[in-house]
């Protein structure tokens, strides 16, 4: 906005304002193994389904899998909420999402958008470190988080090691309570041995450990590993002291747990772990220690099938699969391959991202080398049809209410209404091991209303007396410009209620995105409301 005005004055000012679609970003893959001589064709199919404007396409081509990191790192810069975990994720993707290996001093080599990204992550974590060093869920008030408190010491000890700048508080006090969580030499249940294993290898890499703690560890607990996860973290940490037969005992337990990787489909011991994690996490360990193996590889190769079948990963899922994605480089071989006439050739893998334009024209690829090549595709982008409600694991429904108790009708809101919004729904029972989820709860606003309030006086509405209530309490809560987003502790068969307090502000008539709900590590267990139409009249 421009404004002039007598006597030469002249002001000019910018604002940034957010479009958002009424429907989330929604991906696709396809991994493929071309053969010697073999050819593919890409074509606009790919995009046919997506609004014009918001797809876009991702080729990955190698000696090796990729697993569509572009794509996920896409997502998780698009990403807008920051718990410990979710602070954590995007930021070690970012470390790991350049193409290039993260080594000593390139902090200064990423690209702007990365690393504003992981000075903010760094930033984010000084609020959420507790008095004793470890790390609080959503603020330095919640419970210690054992497993995410290691997570988040071992981003910051890569990310003081490349140049980014890490205050000496934060880190120094991250690593003294690692040090201290180890120091008994005690651990009861998978949980926390799985966190002690992470703490002595990131204690490991920033050279502050202790190995005769670490083989004490090791000896009195291998055989109660939750996961190959585990062993991989031992094998590191041992061989960085150089204790070489234990490292080798424990990378010989990583290679027999191989041929069975892909075939344990609902292996969690907490919240964050995941079969995916597991396979993603072991890839990266074992590259990054230079153990070269064919199981290895031809691991990498089934689990890139896999991903290519699943929608939908947790942040901590895309995290390691970023850090796979890299550190397996190590792995490649020569390939040649003609893309659309032009040679791609390697080790190192080709990317490229294609617009619509070419794939109208058809894109070519072809195997010219002597040896199979991969190549991956990723499609993101918005749905061009409205999603319909849907419900898997969870149900969620949205109530409007007036001020007189009585159900708002959405085509007729006068503006500067006032409205009680509710978000009520269910969490299917659950006969599996871990029954406890992290849900959230996100309400998007249409562009006509604004939140009033998240914490709610009830006394204002002319409820019926006999019309029960109760609101979940919540482990965090935020009223944003453009939605509502809540987090809670639930279990199976578990109901939550929630509630805030909208205004109308704008008249119009607007697209009503639909509620949404989700176990955050376990993205395939959510529900989708249903997208309606409200019309706000002066």
């Amino acid at each position: 906005m421009r404004v002039k005005g007598p006597g030469g004055y002249e002001v000019e000012k910018s604002w940034d304002l957010a479009v958002r679609p009424i429907q989330p970003i929604t991906a696709e893959k396809t991994f493929v193994r071309l053969k010697k001589g073999e050819e593919k064709t890409l074509t606009a199919d790919l995009v046919q389904p997506y609004l014009v404007g918001t797809e876009s396409v991702t080729l990955s081509v190698g000696s090796i899998p990729s697993f569509g990191v572009q794509a996920l790192v896409d997502d998780l810069m698009a990403y807008p909420y920051r718990c410990l975990e979710q602070t954590t994720s995007r930021a070690m993707a970012f470390l790991f999402g350049t193409g290039r290996y993260p080594s000593a001093g390139s902090a200064k080599e990423f690209p702007d958008d990365f690393t504003r990204e992981i000075r903010a992550a760094i930033s984010r974590l000084t609020t959420l470190q507790r008095r004793d060093g470890s790390f609080g869920l959503w603020s330095s008030f919640d419970y210690r988080e054992k497993w995410l408190s290691a997570y988040a010491a071992d981003f910051l000890v890569r990310a003081k090691k490349i140049g980014f700048r890490v205050p000496d508080g934060l880190y120094r006090s991250a690593l003294t309570w690692l040090r201290s969580s180890v120091q008994g030499g005690y651990f009861r249940g998978d949980e926390n041995i799985s966190s002690a294993a992470y703490a002595h290898y990131v204690l490991a890499r920033a050279n502050k450990g202790n190995p005769s703690k670490l083989r004490h560890f090791f000896d009195n607990y291998k055989d109660r590993f939750p996961s190959p996860m585990e062993s991989a973290f031992a094998a590191s940490a041992l061989a960085s002291y150089g204790d070489t037969n234990r490292s080798e005992q424990a990378n010989k337990n990583v290679l027999e747990w191989i041929p069975t990787a892909m075939k344990k489909p609902d292996s969690r011991y907490d919240y964050y772990s995941s079969p995916v994690r597991q396979v993603a996490a072991v890839l990266h360990l074992t590259a990054e220690a230079d153990l070269k193996d064919a199981e290895l590889n031809a691991l990498a190769n089934r689990f890139a099938k896999q991903l290519a079948s699943r929608k939908h990963f947790s942040t901590q899922e895309s995290a390691w699969i970023s850090m796979a994605a890299l550190s397996i480089e190590r792995w490649t071989k020569d390939y040649r391959v003609e893309a659309n006439g032009q040679l791609w050739k390697g080790p190192g893998p080709t990317r490229m991202r294609l617009g619509s334009g070419k794939l109208k024209q058809g894109f070519s690829v072809k195997n010219v080398g002597m040896d199979d090549a991969t190549y991956e595709i990723a499609v993101r982008g918005i749905k061009g049809t409205t999603l319909p409600p849907t419900e898997s694991g969870f149900s969620i429904k949205r109530e409007l209410i007036g001020e007189d108790g009585k159900a708002v009708s959405l085509a007729d809101v006068k503006q500067g209404d006032v409205i009680l919004a509710r978000l009520t729904g269910k969490v299917a029972s659950t006969s599996g091991r871990w029954t406890e989820s992290q849900a959230l709860i996100v309400d998007l606003l249409p562009a006509g209303l604004e939140i009033e309030t998240v914490n709610v006086d009830e006394s204002i509405f002319s409820m019926p007396k006999d019309v029960s209530w109760k609101e979940s309490d919540k482990l965090f809560v935020k009223g944003r410009d453009d939605r509502y987003v809540a987090a809670l502790k639930l279990s199976g068969g578990d109901e939550f209620g929630l509630q805030y307090l909208v205004r109308a502000v704008t008249p119009g008539s607007y697209a009503f995105p639909a509620p949404y709900v989700e176990n955050m590590y376990r993205p395939d267990r959510f529900a989708r409301g249903k997208v309606s139409r409200l019309e706000i009249r002066r």
